[in-house]
């Protein structure tokens, strides 16, 4: 999918789906979770990228959200 300025799209639980920018400028994204945990995943990986990179430790917390790497 294309979204337009001020669009939307919906990603279904249990579909895989990513995102990406291919403009020249840059992307603001709002992502909405019901029910609300997931964003939790954000500010882990988050202080990963702070303490260094440590596969092990990345692969864990993208296992307790379900989340994979592409």
């Amino acid at each position: 999918f294309v979204c337009e300025p001020g669009g939307r799209i919906y990603g279904p639980r249990g579909v895989p789906h990513a995102y990406r920018n291919v403009g020249a400028t840059d992307l603001t994204l709002i992502i909405v979770y019901a029910p609300g945990g997931f964003e939790q995943s954000f500010v882990e990986i988050a202080a990963m990228g702070e303490a260094g990179n440590d596969p092990s430790a990345t692969a864990a917390v993208l296992g307790r959200y379900g989340l994979s790497r592409a």
